[in-house]
This record gives C-alpha cells, structure tokens and sequence, in this order.
C-alpha cells in the first residue's frame, strides 16, 4: 500500500509488461527516500529501459522511513517479486547498505551466496561506488560486479542476458567476464579488471527523470555538471574512482536544466534546480552558468538554485 501511494504522487516513472522482454530490477537497498535521491539511480532506469528487450523497475529495502526489511520485496511499477527478476541490479553507495541487500535477498528468497544459485535464480549483479572501489566485501554474493561507471557496458551486458540468461549461467558469466570492467568472481584469473569510464559525458547526461516528491530532493531537479575532482584529496573516494575530471558541456547542462523547469512548471511544481558534483564551484564555466540559469526563469521568477557542495576557494561572487 505505501509503496502504491508513492506510485501514484511521481511522474516519469515507466511501466511495461515483462512478458518476452528480460526483466531487470533496479534495486537500491535503502529507502525510498535515500534512493530516489541518487541521480545514478534515475540514469540507471531511464537506460536500461532504453534498451531493445529489456524492462526494468525499481525495488527498495523500505518505503517507509526507515528500514526493515520484514517482508519479500516487489518491484514499485508492478509489485513483481524480486525472484521473479532475470536480473537483480543493485547500485550501491554505502558499505552500511551491504546488510540491507543481504537481507533483501532472504526476504526475497534468493539464495544470499552466489554459488547456491541455480537455473530459475537470478542473477545478481552489482554496481556503485563502494563495490567499484572493493567488491572483495560481497565477492562471495555477487554474480559480476560492474567495476567503475556503467553507461557504455550496459548494452552489451543485457545483450548478452537477453540471448543467455534461460541456459547456462556460467556460459552467461564467462561470457560477462570478458566484457571490461566487469568482474565475475568466479571467473576471474587473477588479473586487474580494468575500470570502466566515459571519455564524454555529454553522451550521457544524467538528471532527474522521474518526479518523486518523498525523496529527499523531491522538490528540485537534479543535474550533474560535473564527474570527478581535481584535488586529489586521499580521503575522497570520488577524486580517485571517478579520474580523470570532466565537465558537461555548459549548452548540455542548460538544456537539462530547460527540459526539467518546463516539466515541472507543467505539473505546478516549484522552480527549483539542484546542481551535482564532487565541487561545484569547481565548473570551470560556473559563473556564466549561474548567469544562464537565472534566465530560464519565467518573469520576475528566475528559478532558486541548491548545489552538492562547494570549496571555500575558488568561490565567486556570481555564485555566492
């Protein structure tokens, strides 16, 4: 029932009948809120659905507030079972959230170690930065792990599933396990997976794609202007997974930032622009972006701005 209600107040949100097409859970093992929140999440839908063959919904650990994973969890956009899935795709960010996704699979029925599956199983297949940087952690869980960023081996891993994923599994995962940046733990032979990463990320702009006001961002639309960081802080995961930095192009950003105002201005809902990177003050065309932004706004109304998170320097006054 929550999980209906919270259906009913988005928009975006993409419903198809799994029939012949291989069916694909996108699974964020925390709540709704937390996840709806992640933009990798909203990229993550919009191109697996994009795909000849492939149908995907969401599932979460909860959609209540807080977690408890006390029941088998469904899709959101049908309310299918997890098991039901060909493919069980977890994007994880957290390491605490590695609990949560073992506690799905029991709920869900699904053998928790890889090794216990069999034909009828799915196959479970997990991304994210925290197991980009050490999938030895789940090692033992996972089916393949997707080393680095997603965007360019996501249409041949389902490739290869749509043709494989009803025969043999370990004919499916040796077959992954030859694909870059994808580690099969049973497969590996010792070598360095190799990190996969965009050369151009206006190939691939990612922003909000579905209206979720009960995430915790729901009331702005996100845009990623940036990957990356620079500084090489070693604290910082997200300046050592996500090398070299890189920019969207300014007109890229803009015409994101467009296209989500005039959506949300057709629903009622507040102008409101959410901009995302390691720094955002750090866009080498930040000011002149600001200045752009203010005038997409309608008259008298230019649209508020919020930001990741900023460096005290550089920090202009345009931005400030």
């Amino acid at each position: 029932a929550a999980a209906r209600a919270l259906l009913e107040r988005e928009k975006g949100w993409v419903k198809r009948e799994w029939g012949s097409s291989l069916p694909v859970a996108l699974a964020y093992p925390n709540t709704y809120r937390v996840g709806m929140s992640s933009l990798a999440l909203h990229g993550l839908y919009t191109w697996l659905n994009e795909l000849p063959g492939v149908v995907c919904e969401r599932a979460f650990a909860s959609y209540e507030r807080h977690i408890a994973v006390d029941e088998a969890p469904m899709t959101l956009e049908s309310q299918q079972p997890l098991r039901e899935a060909a493919i069980l795709a977890f994007t994880l960010s957290f390491e605490p959230d590695y609990f949560h996704l073992i506690a799905m699979l029991r709920a869900a029925g699904v053998p928790v170690r890889a090794e216990e599956r069999a034909k009828g199983d799915p196959l479970v297949l997990l991304g994210g930065p925290a197991v980009s940087a050490n999938p030895e952690p789940l090692s033992a869980i996972a089916d393949a792990v997707l080393i680095g960023e997603a965007e360019e081996v996501l249409g041949p891993l389902l490739a290869m599933a749509r043709e494989g994923w009803q025969g043999r599994r370990d004919a499916l995962l040796r077959a992954w396990a030859a694909l870059q940046g994808v580690y099969v733990p049973t497969e590996w032979n010792g070598a360095p997976v190799a990190r996969r990463w965009v050369r151009n990320l206006d190939d691939w702009p990612l922003a909000s794609t579905i209206i979720a006001p009960d995430s915790e961002f729901g009331d702005m639309h996100l845009i990623e202007i940036a990957r990356g960081c620079g500084h090489g802080c070693r604290f910082c995961l997200a300046g050592t997974l996500y090398r070299p930095p890189r920019e969207h192009s300014l007109a890229s950003v803009l015409e994101q930032a467009r296209r989500g105002l005039e959506r949300r201005r057709a629903f009622g809902l507040p102008a409101k622009l959410g901009l995302v990177s390691a720094a955002v003050s750090d866009y080498g065309a930040i000011d002149e972006l600001v200045a752009r932004l203010g005038e997409l706004g309608a008259p008298g109304e230019p649209p508020a701005l919020s930001v990741s998170s900023l460096r005290i320097a550089p920090l202009s006054l345009p931005l400030v």
